[in-house]
Formats: C-alpha cells, sequence, structure tokens
C-alpha cells in the first residue's frame, strides 16, 4: 500500500506523550481522572500546568457556567478554572476564564451518568490559547465537595507515573469493518484478530503484561451471550514503548447482531492508572450495510464524532473500499453520510455540487494498491439537502447506474472491490463525518494488506473525471474511519430510496444538435415536477420547476453545449428517474 510507507514515517518520529488531569491534593481524593480534551486550544501534550483549582463566579442566576465575565478575576488568575457545563458555548467559557488569568481550564459534565467527550470550539475555538478538558458529573461532585472544606490542587498535562500502561481506541485492533452484510461474512469465512498494542507511559519497565480479551454477541434487541475467551502474553515492555499482543482468529458464527470486544490489561507491577486498563470496541453483522465506521443504533444512521476535510483547498474526494464475496444477483442501492459547511447554510454550497460516486476497482498488477488506470465509474448519486438551511445534515441518496443514469447498477460478479467516493469540487468548505473512535492505527500497522483495508483515503485531483488513484493521502497521524455506508439490495427489490417507478421519459430528437423535446408521463398526480440537465460527471447545467401535474411535453436548447452525453432528470414528490441523451452538432 502507497499510503503506509509516509504514514511509518510519521509515527516513527513520534515520542510517546500521555496526557493526564491529577488532583494531587487533598489526599482524600487524589489520584488521576478519567477526562476528554477539547478540540480547541493548547494541546495538553505540549506542556503541563499546575495550580490550585477555582470555580468561576460571573454573577448570573447560573454563576459557575462562566457565559459571561467572571467577577472574580482576581481569585482565577494564575489557576485552574473550574466550570459547569450549561448554556453557552464551550470555547466561550474557556475564553471568558483565560481572560480572567486563568492557566488552564476544567468542565464538569452536568449530567449523570453520560461520562465525558470532546468538546467543539465552533464560536471562539480558535482565539483560545490554554488547556481545557472535561470531566465527569460524579467527578465533578467530589472535586465540588472538597473544595467546600479546603484548596484542591491539580495538574494538567504530560504527567508521569512509574507504572502506567494503558488499551486506547487508537491502539486496538478493531475490526476491519465495523459493518458488514451478515451474508457477506459468511460467504467469506469473515475473520477478526482480537488484540491490542499495549503502552507503557511510565517511566519503568512493565513485565509480564497479560491482555485478555471476550466476545459477547447480541441479536439486535436480545440478549448477548459470551462466544469468545482467550488471552496473550508479553514479558517486557520498556518505558514510552509499544507491545502488540495478537490474540488468536475468530470467525463470527452467529449471524446478524452486535458483537462487543471487551478488553483488559495487567501486569506484574501495581498499574498506577486504572480507568484505561480497560477498553471495548464493536462490530455489527448487518443485513445490507458495509461501513468502515461504528453504526449509530439510537438512530440508525452511521456514527460520527467529528467532520473532516482537507486543510489544503477545497477540492476533496473522500473514499472508503468494500469487497462483496457475494455480488450477483444484488445492486447498489443507496449511500448515507454526514456533511457539514462552514458556510451560512448547504444551501449555499448548493444541490448537487456534492456527489456520491461508486466505482469498481480491478487491481491488474494484484499489488494491493488502487491505481487510477484500475478503477471504473458504476454508479453516482447527486446529492439534494432536504433542509437547505442547515449546516450539517445526515443525507441518504440513491445511487443509479453510470454512465446511463438509468435504474441500479447489478453487481456482474461475486468477489469484486468497490470504491465509495464523497466528492464536492465547489469554493465553500465542506466537511465529510468520520469516526475517530474507531481508529484502526493498530490495525493498518500490523495487519492491513491493501488498499480496501484502510478506514478511509482521499484525493483532490482527477483524471478523466475519476480520482487520482496515484497521488492519495491521509491525515496527519489520523487512522479514523470515514462514516459512509454503502448499502445494497437484492436485484429488482424496491430498494430503501424511493425512485419513479411508473413514470416514463421520451426525448426526441436524440441525438440531438439545436433543440429537443420531452415528454413526461408521471403516472399520476405530482405537486411539483423537476427537469435538470446534467453532464457526464453529474454537474448540474440546468433546472426548471412547475407545479401541479401528471403529464408535461417541454422543449430545452441544447445548442451551446458542447458535443457529448448528457442527462434529463426529473424530480417529482414522488422520487427521481433520468434519461440519457447525446449533442451532436
Amino acid at each position: 500500500m502507497k499510503l503506509l510507507t509516509l504514514l511509518f514515517t510519521c509515527l516513527m518520529a513520534i515520542t510517546l506523550q500521555a496526557q493526564y488531569v491529577v488532583v494531587n491534593s487533598p489526599g482524600n481524593i487524589e489520584g488521576p481522572y478519567q477526562f476528554s480534551a477539547a478540540s480547541f486550544g493548547v494541546e495538553l501534550n505540549t506542556g503541563i500546568w499546575t495550580a490550585d483549582a477555582v470555580f468561576v463566579e460571573d454573577g448570573t442566576a447560573n454563576p459557575t457556567q462562566g457565559c459571561e465575565d467572571p467577577i472574580n478575576a482576581s481569585e482565577i488568575s494564575g489557576k485552574i478554572a473550574l466550570v459547569d457545563r450549561g448554556e453557552c458555548d464551550f470555547s466561550l467559557k474557556v475564553k471568558n476564564a483565560e481572560d480572567a488569568g486563568a492557566i488552564a481550564v476544567v468542565v464538569f459534565n452536568h449530567t449523570a451518568g453520560a461520562g465525558t467527550f470532546v468538546m467543539g470550539g465552533a464560536a471562539l475555538g480558535d482565539q483560545v490559547t490554554i488547556p481545557s478538558v472535561m470531566l465527569s458529573y460524579e467527578d465533578g461532585q467530589m472535586i465540588r465537595g472538597e473544595l467546600a472544606s479546603g484548596p484542591v490542587n491539580m495538574t494538567i498535562g504530560t504527567y508521569k507515573f512509574s507504572y502506567e500502561i494503558a488499551v486506547e481506541d487508537k491502539y486496538l485492533l478493531h475490526a476491519p469493518n465495523s459493518v458488514i452484510p451478515a451474508f457477506q461474512a459468511e460467504a467469506a469465512g469473515w475473520t477478526i484478530t482480537p488484540g491490542a498494542d499495549v503502552k507503557n507511559y511510565g517511566t519503568e519497565n512493565a513485565t509480564g503484561v497479560l491482555l485478555n480479551a471476550t466476545i459477547d454477541f447480541a441479536p439486535i434487541g436480545g440478549s448477548g451471550s459470551q462466544v469468545y475467551n482467550d488471552g496473550g502474553q508479553i514479558d517486557l515492555i520498556e518505558p514510552d514503548s509499544t507491545g502488540l499482543i495478537a490474540l488468536p482468529e475468530y470467525t463470527p458464527s452467529e449471524g446478524k447482531g452486535i458483537y462487543t470486544i471487551n478488553y483488559t490489561v495487567e501486569s506484574d507491577n501495581s498499574d498506577e492508572v486504572a480507568y484505561n486498563d480497560a477498553n471495548s470496541t464493536q462490530f455489527y453483522l448487518s443485513d445490507n450495510i458495509f461501513m468502515k465506521g461504528r453504526w449509530d443504533f439510537a438512530n440508525d444512521r452511521p456514527m460520527v464524532t467529528n467532520s473532516y476535510r482537507s486543510a489544503s483547498g477545497t477540492q476533496i474526494e473522500i473514499m472508503s473500499a468494500f469487497t462483496l464475496p457475494v455480488g450477483v444477483g444484488y445492486m447498489m442501492d443507496s449511500v448515507q453520510f454526514y456533511v457539514s459547511t462552514n458556510a451560512d447554510s448547504l444551501g449555499v454550497v448548493g444541490d448537487n455540487n456534492i456527489r456520491a460516486y461508486v466505482y469498481a476497482w480491478d487491481d491488474l498488477d494484484a499489488d494491493g494498491d488502487a491505481e487510477t488506470g484500475e478503477i471504473t465509474t458504476v454508479a453516482i448519486s447527486l446529492v439534494e439537502f432536504p433542509d437547505p438551511s442547515l449546516t450539517a445534515d445526515f443525507i441518504k441518496v440513491s445511487l443509479v447506474k453510470f454512465p446511463d443514469l438509468d435504474g441500479k447498477y447489478s453487481v456482474p460478479e461475486d468477489g469484486m472491490t468497490f470504491i465509495v467516493g464523497l466528492r464536492y469540487e465547489g469554493s465553500e468548505e465542506v466537511f465529510f463525518g468520520v469516526d475517530e473512535v474507531y481508529d484502526q492505527t493498530a490495525f493498518v500497522e500490523n495487519l492491513a494488506q491493501t488498499d480496501a483495508d484502510l478506514p478511509y483515503f482521499w484525493v483532490s485531483a482527477w483524471v478523466n473525471d475519476v480520482p487520482d488513484l496515484d497521488n492519495t493521502f491521509v491525515f496527519t497521524d489520523f487512522w479514523g474511519s470515514l462514516s459512509t455506508a454503502l448499502i445494497i439490495n437484492e436485484d429488482g427489490s424496491s430498494g430503501t430510496v424511493e425512485e419513479l417507478a411508473n413514470a416514463s421519459i421520451q426525448i426526441f430528437p436524440n441525438p440531438v444538435s439545436d433543440r429537443f423535446t420531452a415528454e413526461v408521463d408521471l403516472g399520476e398526480m405530482s405537486s411539483y415536477l423537476e427537469y435538470r440537465i446534467l453532464d457526464v460527471s453529474g454537474r448540474l447545467l440546468f433546472s426548471t420547476k412547475m407545479e401541479n401535474l401528471r403529464q408535461d411535453k417541454s422543449e430545452f436548447d441544447a445548442s451551446t453545449l458542447p458535443a457529448g452525453q448528457y442527462f434529463l432528470t426529473i424530480k417529482t414528490d414522488k422520487g427521481s428517474t433520468s434519461k440519457s441523451f447525446s449533442v451532436q452538432h
């Protein structure tokens, strides 16, 4: 894989740095606390900050939420400011405390049992120059109680313990796909390798390091049962080093449902930080969904923790690949993903300026490296925003066969590999959803063999309207997973995104040199009919809309279109369909 050489070079140059939030005193609550660092401000691995902790007081009805300038700035100056979650943007809370002289900020979550999460900095994050973290509601209440009796001293940053090993999300051997259809996994004899790259963040050797993994299976809505229990050991991990413990393979045989892998790690030494000695991950055998990142069962959509774009420009196509052991008898149905923008709204980005593509990849030289000349576009979808006033949304769009844009693409062979891409070539800043928690760093470093195993890759240029895969990129030190779901269905099924099954389009003359007429019969009344003309790459060239009709006959001017193939798409409140036509001058 051509991507890996650069990745390895980057990782080998990085010294392991563990970050902690530690209460130094009083003694009855001292020790490390589980936390989430903010996505803005100074990174915790750049230093260490120690001071007494002081609650902000902003003089409002909720004085410790820090949404206004603190009135106790003299008490906060030089201290670590404590703030309660609520009411306003996290970055505003931190900026207000920083302006009052705080050297760092700790935000307490306001919901019992909710743990912690990465705080976003949408409003003022780029103006914050101090570190900030979130602690859980329960830990916040404990610290709050101690403050009533006297000072609480804390440290945030690159603290060091003598004995400290960890199993972190980034270094778990996650399953290569978080979501795969159960029948596809069974046909492939799909296996996973449980394991983890155990980290020694301590200053002393970690000896006799034992990793154990159990796997619990639960059908959707059903109770779970253990289907795997195994462990492995490594004799010694030196300070600031890693040790890979790969456990025996597991082949899921229980069928559709959720598989949860639970890890624990221990050693001969007394670990001084207990909260990161256990971790878990999941994969899901679905009906018809492929995806690299996790599935959000509560909302029945891809799990998204953040959204990414290239920092070097607005042109991007971000991709992931999937192999279909069973292809014959199935079709490409739809794609589901998350998109956001820094523009005022998705409406500014514009309908059809984002497109979803499916490419068939034939690895002609069998080197595992996806190359520009090895892919063929087989399906496409134009992306319309259900609510253009939003700045972010989950989108589900129907795929149609390419290049004729008429019906679905039926998979012609078993064992084919397909690359799914989300493309934007405009001038706005557009971001696509990723799952940062399902981080495939350990899998990519140790087990990945082809580009199809990568959790994502992207391009910023195209050759004859296909991605320039000879020049692919990854984000620096990031192997989180792309949260783009590919949905397949049996041939002849109705699919998950509605199309106009009873509508007909007649175009004459075809080919056309000047003007052409389109006759449309929708088969039933529709509240509106929208015509669109698109080129072969799916770019919108023309659109017009009319209301309340079943049949229509309209004339269009093709005299200014360059010679080539085009598509006339009709859309109604019931769905859409397309017809191809060619221009010859």
